[in-house]
């Protein structure tokens, strides 16, 4: 079907699914974007700007997903073990109606839902497909994206997102179905009514905070007295992280109230996502209204968490989570230890785009480290293999995104768990006299000191993924010799699993392969990853360089300069 005649049978769409207005308003170049293609599903699931068209969110590609997984289940036991699909969904605009839709699609196919009632965040999901022995778990949600977006993950029976091979059965399914099909036979009020659908309560946040206590059990419990301050930014976390944290003792937790109610429009923040200082301007005010000099945010499915400490000069600090994420691994690690409570063969998983910190936390802590491919869907099956066969328990996992997980109760971000272990840690920090600042700076002076930082080249126009993908196709044509006026010693295509460069038979390598990335190792200790988005039009570029704190400053801007020339304007 060609971009024309899809929007002709758009516009031949009566009532309200075909949003008649939003695409009366839409320019033409909006509506030639919007009506080009299919909506694309990874491993990421969905994720795209709602409003009419082919190529977005909107309830006739969210029904069309639905009904491709609802086809992939059977075919795919090995993936989805066990009985039904659970659901939930965030804060965003269309998000209930959307997790309905998935409902109704299930239902109408035969599959028992579990529905939760209210907006839940993406970790307890996880756990409810573990609990419940579910085949499947739906999230309506786009994360940290801004507010024009929305998305839908979808999670195998082992609480994971899914992996390439099933991931790619449910896209195969949705290129051969109708995207103009009708709506389900029965609607989500009347399979609710005949039992097809089943809602879920305070049962299951009851069962998600005992796993969420007993994993922070060894860390104590936060003492009388210790003020936080906690936003959601209009998200899920305000439903369960203050319960969690006052149910560990904290007393004094004060919650930016603007910022708790659900809105998808996320009115009070330029953008949701706690990686930005400027989001948290409401959070630093009540903090020094109650005299707080702890911050912690979430992401609106709160699986993402950044934190603030108040500095000697009396300002708040935002620290990557590259050094939040070694840190707390540091201190949670020696809870285990104190409390009995460290497993045989203890593993610190995080991705390849984590820094090199974190690995020199492990290896000193007695740890192995094992590295995967970026998001957590990869950690998750790593863990689940490497537990599987005796090779070690992961005690610890996270990325450099903001998001890490704890325990054995969850198999994604966990803003929750994280939550309850930050603060654990700043009180415990704070009765010794210490700050977070402390605590890192501590780190890097036993570590060495790693300058890390993230860029993301945002590409615009219809033709912006070809031009990412050409600029890593020359890449990989030919190598370069040098970066950033720096030797490459290495480089590293996990493409395919080639590797070159003038050191490449004395280094070692990843056996990682199959995802499109590019890794150089340079001379003085710096390091290069190149990784195009899987959800947006970005280039993402990591950098990383061992050196001392007075050049990280100039060192880290030489690599930057050489990243952001990779892709020229248009």
């Amino acid at each position: 079907m060609t971009p024309g005649e899809r929007l002709w049978r758009w516009r031949a769409l009566s009532g309200e699914e075909g949003e008649p207005d939003a695409l009366a308003a839409m320019t033409e170049r909006e509506t030639e974007s919007a009506f080009e293609g299919l909506i694309s599903f990874g491993t990421a699931g969905l994720r795209a700007v709602m409003g009419p068209g082919s190529a977005r969110m909107n309830v006739l590609t969210v029904r069309l997903t639905a009904r491709a997984l609802a086809k992939t289940i059977p075919e795919h036991p090995e993936t989805f073990a066990g009985t039904g699909v659970c659901i939930c969904y965030d804060s965003r605009r269309n998000s209930r109606l959307f997790a309905e839709t998935c409902a109704a699609v299930m239902a109408e196919a035969g599959i028992p839902v579990l529905f939760f009632g209210e907006l839940r965040p993406t970790p307890e999901i996880s756990f409810a497909v573990r609990h419940y022995g579910c085949a499947a778990g739906i999230n309506i949600t786009a994360s940290h994206n801004p507010k024009e977006y929305n998305g839908l993950k979808v999670y195998g029976g082992d609480g994971g997102q899914l992996v390439p091979g099933p991931a790619a059965a449910v896209a195969a399914h949705m290129e051969e179905a109708e995207l103009f099909l009708g709506p389900p036979a029965v609607s989500f009020e009347q399979a609710l009514e005949e039992g097809k659908i089943r809602i879920l309560g305070k049962e299951t946040d009851e069962a998600f905070f005992r796993a969420v206590l007993e994993m922070a059990a060894p860390c104590g419990r936060i003492p009388s007295g210790f003020p936080i301050v906690y936003t959601p930014f209009h998200g899920t976390g305000a439903k369960v992280i203050p319960e969690v944290l006052r149910r560990l003792g904290a007393d004094r937790l004060f919650c930016v109230e603007e910022q708790m109610i659900p809105d998808g429009d996320f009115p009070t923040v330029d953008s949701p996502n706690p990686e930005y200082k400027e989001s948290f301007r409401l959070a630093e005010r009540l903090a020094d209204r109650v005299g707080a000099d702890w911050i912690i945010g979430s992401d609106p499915d709160a699986d993402r968490i950044a934190v603030e400490y108040r500095t000697e000069k009396g300002t708040f600090d935002h620290p990557s989570f590259q050094a939040v994420g070694s840190v707390l691994f540091e201190w949670y690690a020696g809870r285990l230890k104190e409390t009995g409570r460290l497993p045989e063969k203890p593993v610190l998983m995080k991705s390849i785009v984590t820094g090199r910190l974190a690995g020199e936390v492990a290896r000193a802590q007695g740890f192995g480290c094992r590295e995967t491919f970026t998001g957590f869907k990869y950690i998750t099956a790593e863990k689940d293999r490497l537990e599987r066969n005796g090779e070690g328990r992961v005690v610890f996992s996270f990325e450099e995104s903001y998001g890490c997980m704890a325990g054995d109760y969850c198999r994604d971000k966990d803003a929750v768990g994280a939550a309850a272990l930050l603060c654990c840690m700043a009180a415990d920090l704070a009765a010794h006299g210490m700050t977070l600042g402390d605590a890192i700076r501590d780190c890097y002076e036993r570590y060495g000191y790693w300058a890390e930082k993230t860029v993301s080249i945002t590409c615009t126009g219809t033709d912006s993924a070809r031009r990412i993908a050409r600029v890593m196709r020359e890449l990989r044509r030919e190598p370069p010799e040098e970066a950033a006026g720096r030797r490459v010693l290495q480089w590293e295509d996990m493409l395919d699993g080639r590797t070159g460069g003038s050191e490449a038979d004395r280094r070692p390598t990843s056996d990682l392969k199959g995802e499109d990335v590019l890794r150089y190792h340079l001379e003085g200790g710096c390091s290069i990853l190149l990784r195009p988005s899987g959800t947006e039009p970005k280039l993402r570029i990591y950098l990383s360089a061992l050196c001392s704190r007075k050049d990280s400053g100039r060192v880290v801007e030489e690599l930057e300069e050489w990243g952001l020339g990779l892709i020229p304007d248009p």
